[in-house]
């Protein structure tokens, strides 16, 4: 019997640190060992790195693409019939001319339902391009029912042909243990210009994620709850979605720090350290940060809507992202309420527990062979 040959397009592996890198990451590195009678094809942008060689195991295949968009969707067809591929898994979009069938991954269609938070250039092309991609591939994966829902609604795609798998925390991303695991845990956050205690936001800083508004609930706290507290932003300005410099947000109140990029091997004794976790966001097709930061055994604030309260269940404080009131007096009373807090932190541990990329990895290796099957 021949070997599938399963292609996987890992363009998304650079150094920018997000949602679609680490699951790309997470899936590159089970998928070959659950499925040892498939051959894999990883086409990535660089093949000689560190990271590369780490994924590179025995029936594995490593591919350069181009970095460039266009350039690699214009090439890839040409790719997969010279590699005889039987089956593409990409990420949002597909190559104009597919030898072999697509599972596509869309992530979110947020353009779509929250279009203010995206560039109109962007937002343009996300509506002629993501809608063509779904209802060609064999089969469409998205991280959340919300998502589902969604693709299913607004792109008219068969509820058959459109699968929710959940995403996971991943093990680094645990509570601190001992005396340690704390010590470490503030020496990372000094390294970040951090001393004391901290409140911890994880994400792109783009409109959508609604810092302004946690910045203003931060500042409402009272006495028992801000007095010594430093509202930390971890994540990198977007070029694609700032209107503005991220530094003006703070307007010159010391105790919110901007930390910017963070180093992966950082960030799970960031989380560790927080004395909560505030997310108010507008809108998630998933929301791993939540995740990561119930899983690293701190109290969860986020917002009521989109995906979220699939995340985060019960297992944390929702709140509408337009109430920064609410907001504020959710953080208030995790900070200052010892019974609430201890609570969130076992729910918050059971809820992310639910989760695992191994789930996640042999669920997508089913979908393969599911659409494998059917050709």
């Amino acid at each position: 019997m021949t070997r599938p040959r399963i292609a996987v397009d890992l363009h998304s592996l650079t150094g920018l640190m997000q949602g679609v890198r680490t699951y790309s990451l997470q899936l590159a590195q089970r998928l070959p060992g659950l499925d040892p009678d498939s051959d894999y094809l990883f086409y990535l942008p660089d093949v000689r790195g560190d990271e590369a060689a780490r994924l590179a195991v025995k029936n594995v295949s490593l591919r350069r693409i181009p970095g460039s968009r266009l350039a690699r969707l214009l090439s890839f067809g040409t790719r997969l019939a010279r590699d005889r591929a039987d089956l593409l898994h990409g990420q949002y979009l597909s190559p104009p001319f597919l030898p072999c069938p697509a599972v596509l991954t869309l992530h979110d269609v947020l353009h779509e339902s929250h279009p203010r938070f995206y560039p109109a250039r962007m937002r343009l092309l996300m509506r002629r391009l993501y809608p063509l991609a779904a209802r060609r591939a064999a089969l469409v994966l998205t991280c959340s029912q919300y998502c589902r829902r969604e693709i299913i609604e607004r792109y008219g795609v068969p509820e058959h042909r459109v699968a929710a798998i959940p995403l996971a925390a991943g093990g680094e991303f645990r509570p601190a243990r001992n005396e340690t695991d704390r010590a470490e845990a503030s020496a990372v956050a000094a390294k970040y210009g951090l001393r004391g205690r901290y409140v911890l936001f994880v994400g792109r800083l783009e409109p959508r994620k609604n810092i302004p508004a946690l910045v203003r609930a931060f500042q409402a706290l009272g006495p028992h709850g801000g007095g010594e507290l430093t509202l930390a932003a971890a994540g990198m300005a977007d070029p694609l979605f700032a209107t503005r410099d991220a530094r003006e947000l703070v307007r010159g109140d010391r105790r919110v720090s901007l930390l910017g990029r963070v180093a992966p091997e950082d960030l799970p004794h960031l989380y560790r350290g927080a004395e909560l976790f505030a997310f108010p966001s507008h809108a998630e097709g998933f929301g791993l940060p939540p995740l990561e930061a119930m899983a690293s055994g701190v109290p969860v604030v986020c917002s009521d809507t989109t995906a979220l309260p699939e995340v985060v269940g019960d297992a944390g404080l929702l709140v509408s992202p337009n109430d920064e009131a609410g907001l504020a007096r959710a953080m208030q009373r995790i900070l200052t309420d010892g019974e609430l807090r201890a609570s969130l932190i076992a729910r918050g541990l059971a809820q992310s527990g639910r989760f695992s990329w191994d789930a996640t990895a042999r669920a997508t290796c089913a979908a393969y062979h599911r659409v494998l099957g059917d050709v």
